[in-house]
Order: C-alpha cells, then sequence, then structure tokens
C-alpha cells in the first residue's frame, strides 16, 4: 500500500521575545518542512532546540527561508523511518509577536 503525501501548513507566533516557542503544541512527525520568516516581520526569528535565542539559534531575517529535511530526497529508500518532530524544533525572534511559517509533507 502506498502513503499519500498531503501539504499542510502552520504559523508558530513568538508572543514574547527572548522565550521560545515549539513549531508544534502537539508531537507532528515530517520527512520535510520549509521554514519561513515572513517579510512582515520586524526583526529576525532563531531556530533551533529549546534552549535556543538569538545567540545559538540559525537565523532567518525577515523574508528568509530554510528546509529542514532527515535525507537527500534522491537516495531512495535510505532514511526513510527517520522523521524530525515539529513540537521539538523551537523558534524564538528578536521582536515580539514575530511569527515562522511552516510548510510541510504529511502522510496517510
Amino acid at each position: 500500500m502506498s502513503s499519500k503525501a498531503l501539504v499542510k501548513s502552520l504559523v508558530a507566533t513568538v508572543a514574547t521575545a527572548g522565550v521560545a516557542v515549539p513549531l508544534s503544541g502537539t508531537d507532528l512527525y515530517v520527512r520535510k518542512a520549509q521554514l519561513r520568516a515572513p517579510a512582515s516581520n520586524s526583526g529576525a526569528v532563531f531556530l533551533g532546540d529549546s534552549t535556543v535565542s538569538a545567540a545559538s539559534g540559525l537565523k532567518l531575517a525577515a523574508g528568509e527561508y530554510e528546509t529542514l529535511q532527515v535525507a537527500d530526497p534522491d537516495a531512495g529508500d535510505a532514511g526513510k523511518d527517520l522523521l524530525i518532530n515539529l513540537k521539538d524544533v523551537y523558534v524564538d525572534a528578536a521582536t515580539n509577536g514575530d511569527k515562522l511559517g511552516v510548510l510541510y509533507y504529511a502522510y496517510e
């Protein structure tokens, strides 16, 4: 039985700069996610684990994006069981209320 890929999205909002929030409030396992700091953000956002900060995170300025992926899509079955839990990926921001858009691929 083959699985069907579904494209879904979510938005993580950092209410208070300096206080990291998870991309998902519940377990959300994906193989690939595209993360984009909206052009409307006032400052940069920072990606990382639960300890992420402006000093330690991957910085995305407004309008920039990054892709999280566990395996090379051309590698065939290599890495097919590896998944990223978006609950374990955090975002912090330099400015209150800045956001991070997430486009991800779920399978059913």
